[in-house]
């Protein structure tokens, strides 16, 4: 029944904001359908919190890098990666990237680690995070400064006696620096493709001052791009390998898109959905990417990004697709994710 009133109270919501009747109060305390003002506005919500939400092969890493590299940012990659290798969390399974396989069985306990987690990271309570998800942060080295600055700091006590009374307190001293780091950023950014968009109206309840950006790729260009990177487990794989990526990929941004339309309905001014294919070939919409997160291009953050439009424009990386995806790979992409191409193409 609960999962029946939670249809119902979406399906008033939708029916009195497409009208502009209503907008809704953003306090956070998970029970925002009661919070209707009748104003027929919806006010700017500030940002302090961005999630990228994106596919392997999505241009996720290179679009992450540049908000990463921008001043004032803290960055996290791929938080969630150590509690879901290969894998992502829908409102209610545990799905695998590699074919179409989803699991419940104690999905809710994990799906809620998850999301805590998230909510622990964005808010600087870094010691409530499991520290697993810290040390891979910290040791993949794709996370910016203040990570290799408390890879170092923990470096450093391993390196002194292990029966050093002081360790405890100065692997905390690591970690207190770690947060003021995260407190005192004027943005924090996390990359995560582990999970699937129904999960994220639940972030944005948590996180007032969260906004999303959605980053979109064709997927044939994906699954070209899944099979000819070596560490991708397609790479080199039998075709049938292939076909449950296919099949897996394409219900993930079907069911991505289709929750993205419902809840860009409720939270408009929160998300913002892209392709790489435009971030590639146009500076205004990177321009508009920085002014939706509330930043403001730096003169170096501009020339990186001019670099990164030109060398796509010179070796056509977004495009290259066309040309090397097998023709039977390509027919099987055309036929499940017919529904995506579509959506892809009319945005």
């Amino acid at each position: 029944m609960p999962s029946l009133h939670r249809r119902i109270k979406k399906i008033i919501l939708i029916l009195l904001l497409s009208v502009g009747l209503v907008s809704i109060n953003l306090n956070g305390n998970g029970n925002n359908w009661l919070q209707i003002i009748l104003t027929g506005g919806r006010s700017t919500t500030e940002c302090k919190n961005v999630l990228l939400f994106s596919y392997m092969r999505s241009g996720s890493s290179v679009t992450g890098n540049l908000l990463r590299d921008s001043p004032g940012v803290f960055f996290m990659f791929e938080p969630l990666s150590p509690l879901a290798p290969y894998s992502y969390f829908t409102d209610s399974s545990v799905c695998e990237m590699r074919n179409s396989t989803c699991r419940t069985k104690n999905a809710r306990d994990r799906i809620g680690t998850a999301l805590t987690a998230l909510v622990n990271l964005y808010s600087c309570n870094l010691s409530k995070v499991p520290i697993s998800l810290i040390y891979k942060m910290a040791q993949e080295g794709k996370s910016g400064k203040a990570w290799l600055e408390y890879g170092a700091c923990l470096n450093g006590t391993k390196s002194r006696d292990q029966q050093n009374s002081n360790d405890i307190d100065t692997t905390m001293h690591c970690l207190n620096r770690l947060e003021q780091a995260c407190i005192s950023a004027d943005r924090r950014v996390a990359k995560v493709l582990r999970l699937g968009f129904s999960t994220v109206e639940q972030l944005l309840n948590r996180l007032p001052t969260l906004k999303v950006l959605y980053l979109t790729r064709d997927p044939r260009a994906i699954i070209n791009s899944r099979i000819k990177t070596e560490w991708f487990p397609v790479f080199k794989e039998k075709p049938g390998t292939v076909s449950n990526n296919i099949l897996s990929l394409c219900l993930k941004m079907k069911t991505d898109i289709m929750s993205w339309i419902y809840t860009d309905v409720l939270y408009k001014d929160r998300i913002l959905h892209t392709t790489l294919n435009k971030l590639a070939s146009r500076m205004p919409v990177m321009s508009d990417v920085y002014k939706f997160i509330h930043k403001k291009v730096t003169g170096d953050e501009r020339q990186k990004i001019i670099t990164f439009l030109h060398g796509n424009k010179a070796n056509n990386y977004t495009e290259k697709w066309r040309t090397e995806l097998h023709p039977a790979d390509r027919k099987r992409v055309e036929n499940q994710c017919g529904y995506v191409i579509q959506r892809l193409t009319e945005l």
